[in-house]
């Protein structure tokens, strides 16, 4: 979630967000877990592909994120107050952070030529 692969980071930029990952478990490792109506625990099957078998985990409550709007206040805060200050950057066109909207190799044709080209299997 805070280091994807997709992307390429900075050594200063992955340690931020393997930071941030570190502080997201701290702060919602010990969620209770959720219960039904009736007071039964819920529970999650799992199928793990290389052992073949079906596992169980107990469904926890959603994540809180009420730490965010402070952690967010404190590093503007630090950011205006440090010597570089904030400035805008702009990527290069052939930088390899810009990731194209799709993963094909060539662009896609305009929607409606694809549906012009279609064929229905019910109509010749």
């Amino acid at each position: 979630m805070y280091c994807s692969k997709r992307f390429a980071y900075t050594p200063p930029v992955y340690r931020a967000r393997n930071r941030l990952a570190a502080l997201d478990h701290n702060m919602n490792v010990d969620r209770p877990v959720q219960r039904s109506k009736d007071g039964k625990i819920r529970y999650h099957r799992v199928f793990n592909k290389k052992s073949g078998r079906w596992t169980v985990h107990a469904v926890k409550t959603r994540k809180q994120y009420n730490y965010i709007h402070s952690l967010l206040a404190s590093a503007l805060i630090m950011r205006i107050h440090d010597r570089i200050g904030m400035k805008l950057t702009t990527l290069a066109p052939d930088d390899p952070r810009i990731i194209s909207k799709h993963l094909a190799a060539q662009e896609p044709p305009p929607t409606e030529e694809l549906v012009r080209q279609q064929k229905s299997q019910f109509t010749e």
